[in-house]
């Protein structure tokens, strides 16, 4: 298994202990998801002899934490196995489409705790643990380091740039077409 897989698959085993934590994380799994209308689709790696796998853990968490079934279609994409997960949820994309809007002097991390619910001060962590399953790559720091987190380029990546920072990281932003890239 590779240094990125190892590291999605013990983020994936650690366990969520509130339910407030749980709804964060699958916040931070569906917030670089796609919108249209009302449905989320979100699109996770399947990892290969991993022992815990993203795209379950989010099935699992929207039909627990939202009721909803979600849609799942399996692809391949030359060596790498991918699962678009789609659900319908008014309420979820609705709250997406408002942080993707915010103008830049209103994303600050109260306003992303506010719309999201956080409850406890965990909640951030997790909700960042969904978005690095979802939306980030990592390097082996033994061969040569790098750590990005990809989303949307319609303003979903200030909040989470503003989150980062307020918790000590500081990461460069850049433009690569249709996604903004925390590097």
């Amino acid at each position: 298994m590779s240094f990125a897989s190892s590291i999605r698959d013990e983020l994936c085993g650690a366990s969520i202990k509130s339910l407030c934590c749980r709804r964060a994380f699958l916040y931070g799994l569906i917030y670089g998801a796609d919108l249209e209308g009302d449905t989320v689709t979100i699109t996770l790696s399947v990892m290969k002899d991993a022992t815990h796998h993203p795209h379950e853990l989010a099935q699992h968490f929207i039909h627990t934490l939202f009721s909803r079934a979600p849609e799942t279609v399996l692809t391949t994409r030359g060596a790498h196995r991918y699962a678009s997960i789609s659900f319908h949820f008014k309420k979820a994309a609705d709250k997406l489409i408002f942080l993707s809007k915010l103008p830049e002097e209103e994303a600050e991390c109260e306003t992303l705790y506010r719309v999201l619910e956080f409850k406890c001060e965990a909640c951030a962590v997790h909700f960042l643990r969904g978005v690095f399953l979802a939306c980030g790559t990592v390097n082996d720091p033994a061969k040569s380091y790098h750590l990005e987190i990809k989303l949307p380029n319609d303003g979903r990546s200030e909040p989470v740039h503003i989150l980062l920072a307020e918790a000590g990281y500081e990461f460069g932003v850049t433009n690569r077409s249709n996604m903004m890239g925390l590097f």
